[in-house]
């Protein structure tokens, strides 16, 4: 009994530790995570000023066009 535990403790430290050296690379995922929720928090922050602005490009986009 004493021994299956002890492979079992071993056998889930050397998963454990190929995990660790496999979650090296997911460094650069969380960065991109963080600058996309960035990016979404300041839009929200300034929501009324891009709004503002996308419509008067917007309006001047469609008067060169002349479909307003």
């Amino acid at each position: 009994m004493r021994q299956k535990l002890w492979l079992k403790y071993f056998g889930v430290k050397a998963k454990m530790k190929s995990l660790m050296k496999e979650e090296r690379g997911e460094t650069n995922m969380i960065a991109i995570i963080l600058i996309i929720l960035a990016v979404i928090a300041v839009a929200a922050i300034f929501k009324t000023g891009l709004e503002g602005i996308v419509t008067d490009l917007i309006q001047k986009i469609r008067q060169g066009l002349g479909l307003s």
